[in-house]
């Protein structure tokens, strides 16, 4: 297995143990075992091959879904055992031999399904599961350089009877749950890096600056604070309005962010509208980013059936496929 560097912070950017500068770029992919049921042409260790020696990614996101909300059979948590040794390992392992960066990702959405047009949980209604995920997963790969853990995808409010609109509330989902987690997963895993997410969606993240997350095993924490952002995500927030407050302040990266015209309110937009803003500013701030997503299905899609990049076309021919599939610009990005 090929060693790559433990990573660090230091002020508000990640580094390695010389302290350089490390600044990871690369693509969200499905959940493994997702691919592994339902997507023909490729399994697991080609997905890593391509987004390593096709696009140049350095860093892949592992969306690990804990349960299986929509009756497909899927989800971590109801056979732990056979998706680590299945689908998640084999792929991790993969990634390390090739020199590949893999952040695993408890990948809960607040409130999806949908249930009578309420939402279905919060993020403190996943209190347990969360515990249990991380509790199975940190040992696991505590002696990883590669891995990166992500503790929590997308938490909105605290409980599904909460107000959907806010107000989003920092501390809350520091105290209750973010904290917890990091406790947790520094109990079995000292060294590897830590994502932190925030309330509505990864949008509120001021918090982060004035209150942050303690790491219990590491100064400086070994924590870097992340945001997702969308052409309909909130809509009038703009990239610059979430992370300006904590940008030079705490380190930052972007782990989900994407588009694809007609797809959808969230992802809908095109490079024109949000993909060049969005890429500009992290240029300017020099952060780190996982594109949404390396797949066919999921939106915003990156590939077609036959896994080519969507949007890798001629501008003076095909304009309208170029600004509107993000195929194509995430790799000419990278």
């Amino acid at each position: 297995m090929a060693e790559l560097p433990w990573l660090r912070t230091r002020n508000s950017r990640i580094v390695d143990l010389n302290g350089n500068d490390v600044v990871l770029k690369g693509v969200n992919i499905a959940d493994p075992e997702a691919i592994y049921r339902d997507r023909h042409r490729v399994d697991l260790l080609d997905i890593a091959d391509r987004v390593y020696f096709d696009l140049g990614c350095k860093v892949v996101r592992i969306p690990v879904t804990p349960e299986d909300f929509y009756g497909y059979g899927y989800g971590f948590l109801h056979q732990q055992d056979t998706y680590f040794h299945r689908y998640l390992k084999p792929l991790v392992d993969y990634c390390a031999d090739i020199g590949l960066y893999a952040i695993v990702d408890m990948h809960y959405v607040d409130g999806e399904p949908f249930v009578d047009d309420k939402p279905s949980f919060g993020y403190l209604d996943k209190k347990d599961q969360a515990f249990e995920f991380w509790s199975y997963i940190a040992p696991k790969f505590r002696e990883y350089s590669n891995v990166i853990f992500d503790i929590y995808n997308e938490p909105v409010q605290p409980r599904s009877t909460d107000p959907w609109e806010g107000p989003y509330d920092w501390a809350t989902w520091k105290n209750e749950l973010a904290q917890p987690i990091v406790n947790l997963i520094r109990r079995h895993a000292p060294q590897n890096l830590i994502l932190v997410g925030g309330p509505n969606y990864c949008l509120e993240m001021a918090g982060a600056a004035t209150d942050p997350v303690l790491d219990p095993k590491n100064d400086p924490p070994s924590i870097v604070y992340v945001t997702h952002t969308y052409p309909g995500h909130d809509p009038g927030r703009r990239i610059a309005n979430v992370l300006n407050p904590i940008v030079d302040q705490v380190p930052v990266f972007v782990s989900e962010w994407g588009f694809e015209q007609g797809a959808g309110r969230v992802v809908h937009g095109t490079a024109n509208e949000f993909g060049k803003e969005l890429i500009d500013y992290l240029n300017r701030h020099n952060l780190g980013w996982t594109a949404w997503v390396y797949d066919n299905v999921w939106t915003s899609r990156m590939v077609n059936a036959k896994w080519s990049l969507l949007g890798d076309v001629d501008p003076e021919k095909y304009p309208i496929e170029y600004n509107g599939r993000m195929g194509g610009f995430v790799k000419r990005h990278l």
